[in-house]
């Protein structure tokens, strides 16, 4: 497919980067256009606003709020997270809480059972909730105070590129796209992948209210730049314009 493509559309650098080591045939064909969010509905809220978000969802006012925001899988690595870094993280943060906002699948399925039976212990259970499917997500984003992503696995996750976008501070695993979202732009933490003790120490970071206000105002900044409906619609008409312009320039060098 690669050799055939004149084009091929990835959501990141590092998405490319790792497309190109993969497929070397692809690397002069990659081009980076960022996944589209509506900035006007995934958007910063604050004062009054933001107090009545959270009144709405029982956030109480002195919580420390943390979204979890995906669907209840493997691949997230909720249940990881759970067992290993939240007892520590309630040591530390007493006030907060553990919202998991997404999809639990099936109440059989092997890793909802393993995720509910960590979350359900008597020492989290008091500090966890779980939601499941949430048709306007974009409410969550408004009402917390940080987005954590413990995935094994992501491409370019959609609770990092709207939390960021919504100006939500986020602490990630090193997934795909995480680094370039989030180091790179100061939005956010990024620690290694089952590095635990990284992962509280980020948390525990991110109660300091200088460095998060800093790490709000950086992912909406980035968002506006990178995430705009209609920068990404005018990117992708300039490729598809190139591709068209080669195609007949190669039709013409075949003459």
């Amino acid at each position: 497919m690669a050799r055939e493509a004149d084009r091929i559309v990835v959501l990141s650098r590092e998405m490319g980067a790792e497309l190109a080591a993969a497929v070397p045939a692809a690397a002069e064909k990659i081009a980076v256009i960022h996944s589209i969010v509506d900035l006007e509905k995934f958007a910063p809220s604050s004062g009054p606003d933001r107090d009545s978000a959270r009144n709405r969802l029982g956030i109480k006012a002195d919580d420390f709020a943390i979204g979890c925001i995906g669907a209840i899988r493997e691949k997230k690595g909720q249940a990881a997270f759970v067992q290993n870094a939240l007892p520590v993280i309630f040591e530390n943060n007493p006030n907060a809480h553990v919202h998991f906002i997404g999809d639990n699948g099936a109440p059989s399925h092997p890793y909802w059972t393993e995720f509910s039976q960590a979350a359900s212990t008597s020492e989290l259970s008091s500090g966890i909730s779980i939601h499941g499917h949430c048709d306007d997500v974009h409410r969550w984003y408004r009402a917390l105070d940080l987005i954590l992503i413990p995935a094994n696995y992501e491409g370019l996750a959609r609770a990092m590129i709207e939390g960021m976008a919504c100006g939500v501070p986020i602490v990630s695993t090193d997934v795909c796209s995480a680094r370039e979202m989030l180091d790179e732009t100061g939005a956010g933490l990024v620690v290694e992948k089952g590095d635990w003790s990284a992962m509280i120490a980020a948390v525990d970071r991110m109660k300091d209210p200088a460095f998060r206000k800093a790490c709000e105002a950086s992912g909406r900044a980035v968002a506006d730049r990178l995430f705009d409906e209609t920068g990404i619609a005018k990117q992708v008409q300039q490729l598809y314009e190139q591709v068209h312009r080669d195609s007949g320039e190669a039709r013409r060098d075949g003459q």
